[in-house]
């Protein structure tokens, strides 16, 4: 079930979520930022990342006043975060395959059945890692990132 809700998590675009009174104008992830019409509620496009570009870098909401706030930052920020998120998933799917494993017996050696638990240890560190990249321009309050975090 951890597996699920970390790739529903990550692969919906409700991480940060913007919008007047009655409608969403503004959803993002680490992959992708879309925008909808504040008086309908009707979607007006998606935009995806690319190697070195995030639509939310080039807003008006993050000003690049300073080296350490600047697009490029940005831009390294989100996609360091994506790259995170993504093996520490590939990690957590190991880990529980071989916990798995571990559970019928397969692992022989009393030293193979650290394997599983050290990769799911390091799931954890990979997916926070993730997390906390993507934070410094993504403020987390959609469901999709609850998702992802639990």
């Amino acid at each position: 079930i951890a597996l699920i809700l970390c790739c529903v998590g990550v692969g919906t675009t409700q991480w940060y979520i913007e919008g007047n009174s009655n409608y969403l104008t503004i959803s993002l992830n680490f992959f992708q930022y879309c925008t909808y019409d504040g008086a309908s509620g009707n979607s007006l496009g998606c935009t995806s990342r690319a190697a070195n570009y995030h639509p939310v870098c080039y807003t008006n909401r993050y000003t690049a006043t300073t080296v350490v706030s600047s697009i490029d930052d940005c831009n390294n920020r989100m996609r360091s975060a994506a790259a995170l998120t993504i093996v520490g998933i590939i990690l957590l799917a190991f880990g529980i395959v071989l916990t798995i494993i571990m559970a019928f017996g397969i692992l022989s050696e009393w030293f193979l059945n650290l394997i599983p638990g050290a990769l799911l240890f390091l799931a954890c560190l990979f997916m926070l890692a993730g997390l906390a990249e993507g934070a410094r321009y993504v403020t987390y309050n959609g469901y999709s990132a609850t998702l992802y975090e639990t």
